[in-house]
Order: C-alpha cells, then structure tokens, then sequence
C-alpha cells in the first residue's frame, strides 16, 4: 500500500515539474549554459546572458527582413547553423553590425535573395553559408572575415563579382564552385592559400593576378574556368595542385616563378590556346600529364633544374614541334608518348646535348634529334696574309758617312669574320714613327699596330727606338689578336764605296676580327635593333665563358642587356629566354612580352616600365 502511494506522489510530482517548466522562458543546457528562447516576427531566437542568436526563420517569411542588432539589450552576434536556409520567398536580408558569426548554412537555398552585405564586424563565414543561393549577384564582405568555409557560396550562379576581404587568409575547398556568372576576384595581399575545387567551373572568369603572399593553389582550384585569358602568379606561390589549372581553354601564356617548387600531375592540362611557357627554375620535376593536350604549344625549353619528366607530360599537344632538354641526365618517363603530338605521332624535334638521356629517348622512340652544342658558338678565324716589300736605297756622302732610308709602306688590315657569336670589333691600323741615329742617319717607318705581339724593324749600326705596342680590350672575353712582323733589313758597308747588301723579308699580319656591339640594348646584344638568334648564341657564349672561368671585360650596359631575367647574373636562363623571344615574337609572328617571358619588372615592357 505504501508503495502504491509513493509511486502516486513521483508521478504526480513528475507532471507538475513538467507543466511547471513549459510555462518557463528559461531552459537549462549541458555546460551550464542558461539562455532564453523567444520569437520577434518570423525570427526565433536564443538569448543568453551576454549575447543572442538568431536560431530560426519562418519559412514562409517573403520580401525583405532586417535581423534585429540586439535582444532586450543583449546584441545579437551570431547567426546560426541553419537558421534562414530555405527560406525560398527572401529577397534581401538585412544583417547588423553586431553579428560576428555567420553559422554551417545559415542562408543555404535562399533561391531568390538577390543582394548581401556581410558587416565589418565579421570575422568567419562558415561552411555552405550562402551556398545554392542561385539568383544571389551581389555581396559585400567586410574587411574583418579571416576564412570563408568550404562550399561557403558554392552553386551562386548569379555571382557576378566579389572582392574578397583584407583580413582573409584562407579560402576554403569549393568555396566558389561553380559560380559560373562570376567575372572578376580581387585576390587580397595577405591570403596565403586556396583550398581544392575552390573556383572550379567559374566559366566566366577572365582573370586571375594572385597575390605575393599567395603560397599554395589547391587540387582543381581553377580549372574549368574557360574563359581565363590571363593568369599571374607572382613570386610566393610554391605548389600548384593537380589539375589546378586544368581546362583553362583561353590561357595562351604562362610565366611560372622561380618559387615555384611543385607542379602537380596534370595542373594544365588540356588548356587547349597556351602558346608560351616559362618554366621555373625551382621546379625539378614535370608531373604526369602537367601540360597533355595543350594543343598550340609549339615549343618548350625544359631547363637544367628539370630532373624528373614523367609519362604524357607534354602529351597529345598536336602543334608541339621543338622540345630543348638542358639536362644533360634528366630522367624521361620510358614511354614514347611524353612529347607526342598524337598517338604514337612523334613529328616533335628533341633539342639536347650529345650522349644525353634527351639523345638516347629520341634514338629508342623515333624522333628527330638536334645537338644543342656551346662549342658550335666559338667565332671560326681568318687569316689574312699581306706581303710588304722594303726598298733600300744607299747613298755615300763621304768616307765617314752613310745615310740610309728604309721604308715601309703603311699598311691598314681589317679581317672580316663570320661567326656565331658577336663581340667588339677589332681594327688593326698601321701608323708611322721616326728613329734618328748619330753618325749614321737612318729614318725607319714602321707600323703602329693594336696587337698583343710586334717585332718592330731592327737596323745595323743604328740605334733603334721600338714602335710603341698596344693591347686592344674587346668587351668580351675573347681577345682579338693581331700578330704582325715588320722588315728586318740588314745593311752591311764594306771599303768599296757604294756597296750594299740588303735583305728584304715579308710582312705577315694574322688577324682575327668579330662583329661589331654598336649599342647592346634589352636582349639585343649587338645594338642592331633586332632580337635574333644570335642573341641568344651571344648570351649563351658569355654564359659559357662565365662557366671555363675566363674573365674579360663586360661593360655595365652589355651585362644589363645579357641578364634579361634581371637575377643579377647571366645564366643559361637568359640565353633561353632569349631564345624564346625570338621564336615566339619572329619565327611565330606571335606578340609575346619580354615582361611574360622573363617576369622581369626591369623589363621595357613591363607594367611598372610602362607606368613610368
């Protein structure tokens, strides 16, 4: 009985505490955390002791809604997970300066919200925040947003352009994904990373200059954007994920910086227009597929740093004529199809060095092989031998004297060589000089010569004075030589009067003259107002040179017109770069900048050149 009756009292007690409790604006949560639940209009609410958030929204709620800045005094901070997704019937929303915190897909599938502002006050936007949002064009972000999460406004196909705030240093995976009306990004300084699928499938794109302070681009973070004509990628960034840039049909050149250490397997491929790409001097491996099926890519220069060329890295590109291997022991993937035009198409001509792994992959597949060969650049000599005659003529005035003329006549040499590198002419010119002797009076013309060599005229019983010698200074390391031996005349007097016996031998002058530097400019070495492959020979001879340790004299001006990629030396680099210009902007009739091909700000063509 006495059971029966506790058991009465529990259960009563039980429904008293619950009808007690549902009367109550104040709910008790794990963690003792109190807050108050409470509706204004269509939007419910929790309010605690310091701050609100917005929880919920009538889903019925239609046209314009302004979110209140504050609950019974407490500011409200935070939108919530979930709290106006689907409200299909909002146009715009009004957010306060208050809020800090827009929660996991706060506004996911407001269908006709056209318009946003995002409060200064903001610092994180949560993942699928706005995401399906389809007829959204137009948000303001402020400056305090730190991240924007993943999917955060993924499928806003009415995004047209964003401006992403100071404060970011992070865009999340697919974030952007397929906002396929979005035109321009304004990429802060300061992010420092895009996630994967980021802007994927951003059809409408057309540019992309990514900041310094940029360090990595994710998997796929771009590609499909088919509209993107231009890219920068400034000096900062060191990996590129795979197929990050992949389908970017409308790119038509590339300029990787040197910082650049990875590029990951098929991060261009199929950008059906890229023409021109430089590649970078930190990269030593060219992943699977990096650049297949880019179909107007005629030539590539893979430089010495390139250790690595796995399969189909420069596959199936149809236009691919030339490919130039530096190194000498770079490792090629054992397929026949890694410089292919096609299948099992090789119409590509291989550039590389004598008993190169370039040489031996183009023997074993079947493609056309070139030597690249510095030795090929040594200026060839000719020699010119020009026969001087000496006539003497004795005189006897008395017993006791004898006055005797030798001349020579003067005599001017210019050599004219081919060759395949350009340096300072040498002219070699002939010029008098008078030697006087006591007694016997004996007047010698000789040459004048600028050689690094001269016998001069050497006369019995006079006493000769020897022409003055010159070294000429070319402003190459090559010195120009000029060897020249001048009439040696022998005159002997006996006691017959009017006896002499004169020897007269030839005149031998060897010389070796190269072309002219009349006013080396930017990449044009010899001044001529043209940027030819002679250029890129000249630049590649200094470069070689440089390497034997042979030293000469540079002038400031050759050395500024050498080093076009403005690294403070002249390096293989340069010759490539030069070369690329050449078969580009000539043999291509393509119009490609020196600023694209080398990342120069020094360059003439340059934006920082041209605003200047």
């Amino acid at each position: 009985m006495h059971t029966r009756k506790l058991t009465a009292i529990l259960a009563a007690s039980a429904t008293l505490t619950a009808s007690c409790l549902s009367t109550l604006p104040v709910q008790f949560t794990a963690g003792a955390s109190y807050y108050e639940t409470g509706t204004i209009g269509e939007i419910t609410y929790q309010k605690y002791s310091d701050y609100a958030v917005i929880s919920k929204c009538d889903p019925d709620a239609a046209g314009t809604l302004r979110l209140p800045a504050n609950i019974d005094g407490v500011p409200v901070t935070r939108i919530g997970n979930n709290a106006l997704a689907d409200c299909t019937n909002l146009i715009a929303v009004t957010i306060p300066e208050s809020v800090t915190y827009i929660g996991f897909a706060a506004f996911s599938g407001c269908s006709n919200l056209t318009a946003i502002t995002i409060p200064s006050g903001v610092t994180q936007i949560d993942d699928n925040a706005f995401s399906e949002c389809k007829n959204l064009s137009a948000v303001r972000i402020g400056d305090s947003v730190e991240k924007i999460g993943a999917y955060a406004f993924h499928d806003c196909k009415s995004l047209n352009k964003i401006v992403l705030p100071a404060a970011l240093t992070e865009v999340s995976n697919h974030a952007f994904y397929q906002c396929s009306a979005l035109k321009s990004v304004t990429f802060p300084e300061g992010l420092e990373s895009i996630g994967d699928y980021a802007f994927r499938a951003c059809s409408a794109l057309e540019s992309a200059e990514l900041p310094e302070s940029l360090r990595s681009i994710g998997e796929y973070a771009f590609s499909a954007c088919s509209a993107m004509g231009t890219l920068t990628l400034s000096n900062g960034v060191a990996e590129i994920g795979s197929n990050a840039f992949r389908e970017c049909i409308a790119l038509k050149s590339l300029v990787l910086p040197d910082t650049v250490t990875l590029l990951g397997t098929g991060a261009f491929n199929g950008c059906a227009e890229l023409e021109q790409i430089t590649l970078s001097r930190g990269l030593t491996t060219l992943c699977a597929n990096v650049f297949y099926n880019c179909g107007a890519l005629k030539t590539l220069v893979i430089p010495e740093n390139v250790t690595e060329i796995e399969e189909y890295a420069i596959g199936y590109c149809r236009s691919l004529s030339s490919v130039a291997l530096m190194n000498r022991n770079a490792q090629i993937a054992e397929n026949m199809n890694v410089f292919c035009n096609a299948y099992n198409t090789t119409n590509a001509t291989i550039y590389g060095y004598a008993d190169s792994t370039a040489e031996k992959y183009a023997s074993t597949y079947g493609y056309n092989f070139e030597l690249i060969d510095p030795d090929e650049t040594k200026p060839r000599t000719t020699t010119v031998t020009t026969t001087t005659q000496t006539t003497t003529h004795t005189t006897t005035t008395s017993p006791a004297t004898t006055t005797t003329t030798t001349t020579t006549p003067k005599t001017t040499t210019t050599t004219s060589t081919t060759s395949t590198s350009k340096t300072t002419v040498s002219t070699t010119k002939s010029t008098s000089s008078k030697t006087t002797t006591k007694s016997t009076t004996s007047k010698t013309t000789t040459s004048k010569t600028t050689t690094s060599k001269t016998t001069t005229s050497k006369t019995t019983t006079s006493k000769t004075t020897t022409s003055k010698t010159t070294t000429s200074k070319t402003t190459t390391s090559k010195t120009t030589t000029s060897k020249t031996t001048t009439s040696k005349t022998t005159t002997s007097k006996t006691t017959t009067p009017k006896t002499t016996v004169t020897t007269t031998e030839q005149t031998t002058v060897t010389t070796t003259t190269e072309r002219p530097i009349e006013d080396p400019q930017f990449g044009d070495l010899d001044g001529n107002g043209r940027i030819e492959l002679q250029d890129a020979l000249d630049v590649l001879t200094l470069y070689s040179q440089k390497l034997l340790s042979r030293k000469g004299s540079l002038s400031a001006q050759l050395f500024t017109a050498a080093d076009v990629d403005g690294d403070g030396e002249i390096t293989l680099d340069d010759a490539l770069c030069v070369l690329t210009y050449y078969s580009s902007n000539t043999l291509l009739h393509k119009d490609i900048s020196w600023y694209t091909i080398t990342g120069n700000q020094n360059a003439p063509d340059s934006p920082k050149r041209k605003k200047n």
